[in-house]
């Protein structure tokens, strides 16, 4: 699975995304990542299909927040196998 470099996240427990679940409600997922493609990352363990990834407004948001996702389309060209988000809070 591929996503924005700008998505992955870290801090001293490692590194991790924010995501967004059916609900609108933000919470943290820990990834393992592999090699990088450009401004892309691969991501080998701790997402799973139709995960909703947040790349935009990071700054915005916390866990437990309700935010209203928009899907967007990667910078290939069409949608990741995990879905980009942007997220705006309500």
């Amino acid at each position: 699975t591929f996503i924005p470099q700008v998505a992955l996240l870290s801090d001293l427990g490692g590194k991790y995304v924010l995501t967004v679940n059916s609900k609108g409600i933000v919470s943290t997922k820990r990834v393992r990542i592999g090699y990088t493609f450009e401004s892309m990352v691969t991501i080998k363990k701790g997402l799973n299909p139709g995960d909703m990834v947040i790349t935009q407004g990071i700054q915005k948001v916390r866990p437990g927040m309700k935010v209203k996702a928009v899907v967007a389309p990667d910078s290939l060209g069409s949608t990741t196998t995990v879905d980009s988000p942007k997220a705006v809070e309500n």
